[in-house]
């Protein structure tokens, strides 16, 4: 099983430093929907493949590639605020570093560690969070609790797959539209 850590190592520091910057969400918000809609896309192509590439075992990821996809992503996903889960998820499962539910178990352990960073990040650079951080992080806890349980019991890697393609293209369409909202 592809590990976690490899891309932690500086996905972490790199979310740090992401969620330092602050940029006008027009500049990155419609190049981060346009990706996330690019691999919502390729979820969709891979669909159909995945019970049988998902048989087959996953070649173990090169640990300087993890390196570096996981401080490349880090770092976008401090700049935005998104969980860089949504994009590791795809790319590990399209190079074939990992299953479907290898996958998602690598992406839920790496949005946890880079949110932690980048939410470090953030709160160096802003005079107070918002009040409803707490009840955001319950909500975020019990969706990853549920999300595990009904993944890692009920669903096939196809209906995974197709799931994770809903959520590439609602979150990268939100991401195009919500400047002009």
């Amino acid at each position: 099983m592809a590990p976690c850590y490899p891309f932690g190592i500086l996905g972490a520091p790199f979310s740090l430093l992401g969620g330092t910057i602050n940029l006008p969400p027009t500049i990155y918000q419609p190049i981060v929907g346009a990706l996330l809609l690019l691999a919502g896309w390729q979820m969709v192509r891979s669909a159909r493949a995945a019970a049988r590439r998902d048989a087959n075992a996953a070649k173990e990821p090169p640990f300087v590639a993890s390196l570096i996809v996981g401080g490349a992503i880090g770092f976008g996903s401090g700049i935005t605020g998104i969980g860089g889960g949504i994009f590791l998820a795809p790319l590990v499962m399209m190079l074939g570093w990992a299953e479907t539910r290898q996958a998602a178990a690598i992406s839920a352990s790496f949005n946890l560690l880079n949110s932690a960073a980048a939410l470090a990040g953030v709160w160096a650079t802003v005079t107070a969070l918002p009040s409803q951080l707490p009840v955001w992080l319950a909500a975020v806890a019990f969706g990853a609790l549920v999300g595990s349980w009904m993944g890692s019991r009920y669903l096939k890697p196809t209906s995974l797959r197709v799931l994770l393609a809903v959520l590439l293209f609602v979150a990268g369409a939100r991401m195009i539209v919500s400047p002009f909202m």
